[in-house]
């Protein structure tokens, strides 16, 4: 496939600024028009693997996570990932609390929470992890069950240890910038633009509807020293699709005309036809 044919290439050189920031792939088109938002739920996917494998860095997707006491009696959540492009699956562990902080009308002081359910401290790894994430923090610190599905949303990177697990410190969303992509795929003639304003920004987010499976697994109180790794057979089979269900015309078999007419429109499109001397008017 040339590279014209590529659909990230196609964007770059007509103008547009694509990056991923913040974990999620942001497109800015040139023309100031808005994608259509189904276009770029066909094409959230392809767009983001043709990027990291251009510029070569991994993507890491959050499938599920799983609660527990484990090694020496010490309770954490484990962070499953699937990293986007080779299906490789590392984890995160934190440290946190599995029994209940008071007395309520469902339960007492230390009481086992029910399963699934796990309380947060401030200024501890998930917590600050959470920070980074940018996402929205629970009004309290005992339903954080109930936002890990927010996780969905973004894509990550990190430093991964020899046991399949990622330095909790490292686990950030993914960033991308729209100069490292245009270097890569137009080393010759790469400029630097400036940010144009967010009214054009287009947003993608990867589909939340990932199916939860817990796997619960032994860890040492240093959650980086333990001897259990979080690689590929820990993930069920039903856990995580990575691949949506196809466009039914895949975008390196369109021609050139009816990719512009799916990204921009039919207007738009026979403008740019026009504007570039392939058609009359």
């Amino acid at each position: 496939m040339s590279n014209f044919r590529m659909l990230l290439h196609r964007l770059i050189q007509q103008g547009d600024t694509v990056e991923i920031r913040d974990g999620r792939l942001v497109i800015i088109p040139a023309s100031g028009q808005a994608v259509p938002e189904d276009w770029m739920k066909k094409h959230h996917d392809e767009l983001v693997r043709q990027i990291v494998q251009l510029v070569g860095v991994p993507a890491y997707r959050y499938v599920s996570y799983s609660t527990g006491k484990y090694g020496n009696g010490f309770s954490g959540v484990t962070l499953q990932f699937v990293e986007i492009r080779t299906g490789y699956n590392p984890c995160a562990i934190f440290n946190v609390e599995l029994t209940r902080s008071r007395n309520t009308r469902t339960g007492r002081k230390g009481d086992r929470l029910p399963k699934g359910r796990f309380r947060v401290t401030r200024g501890r790894n998930f917590y600050k992890f959470w920070l980074r994430t940018g996402l929205p923090i629970p009004n309290r610190l005992s339903v954080w069950h109930d936002y890990m599905g927010n996780l969905g949303q973004l894509l990550f990177e990190g430093t991964i240890d020899e046991n399949d697990r990622f330095k909790k410190e490292t686990l950030k969303p993914l960033e991308v910038s729209s100069e490292d992509i245009k270097a890569a795929i137009l080393p010759h003639s790469s400029q630097t633009s400036s940010k144009q304003t967010p009214d054009s920004i287009q947003t993608i987010h990867p589909d939340n509807n990932l199916t939860q499976s817990h796997a619960h697994r032994e860890f040492q109180r240093n959650s980086t020293a333990g001897t259990e790794k979080c690689g590929n057979k820990v993930i069920r089979e039903n856990g995580y699709k990575a691949d949506p269900t196809p466009p039914s015309t895949p975008p390196e078999d369109q021609t050139h005309e009816e990719w512009l007419a799916d990204y921009c429109g039919e207007d738009s499109w026979r403008s740019s036809l026009i504007a570039n001397g392939t058609e009359e008017i």
